[in-house]
């Protein structure tokens, strides 16, 4: 995949984005040829894609591609960072999709220690939820993970660079 937009496109600068865009491309080309099959033999693929997609699983899956839940941006020491957020149901009632709506990233605490952060435009939530994937999970806009940790001194030091990473000017 070669990017027309030279060195200012965010492959470039977020060498991550090339594989989620190479992804991308493929499916695009696949709904695409689905789309182009004409005759007996299309007709013959897109009803045997029906009854595929009429199962739960293979449907979910589909679902997932298409909402692109399987592209990971990035890396980081927790198998969150990179991924779609869960959309964990919190004690208080809210779901983490309801903190999301605002379009501002989030640094969701699990853990009651994840505090020190100085950025006035991410909105920090304090919540509990059962069973918690981490202690805090920083959360960008889409809602994909930037950071995620344990409470506590040590367990945030990464916090600052994914801070810097995704959200600095």
């Amino acid at each position: 995949m070669t990017c027309a937009a030279g060195s200012g496109c965010a492959c470039a600068s977020r060498p991550s984005a090339r594989p989620v865009g190479e992804r991308t491309l493929l499916q695009t080309r696949a709904q695409a040829a689905i789309d182009r099959a004409e005759g007996e033999d299309g007709a013959a693929l897109r009803e045997l894609l029906a009854e595929v997609f009429a199962f739960e699983r293979p449907a979910r899956h589909l679902a997932g591609l298409l909402h692109d839940a399987g592209a990971r941006y990035g890396s980081g020491n927790h198998p969150l960072v990179g991924r779609f957020v869960p959309d964990l149901a919190l004690a208080d009632g809210r779901r983490v999709a309801e903190l999301m709506r605002a379009g501002r990233p989030v640094l969701l605490d699990l853990g009651g220690g994840a505090g020190g952060l100085d950025d006035q435009w991410i909105e920090v939530v304090r919540a509990r939820c059962d069973d918690p994937p981490a202690d805090a999970l920083l959360i960008r806009p889409d809602g994909y993970v930037a950071w995620a940790g344990t409470a506590g001194t040590a367990g945030t030091a990464g916090m600052a660079d994914a801070v810097s990473a995704w959200f600095a000017s």
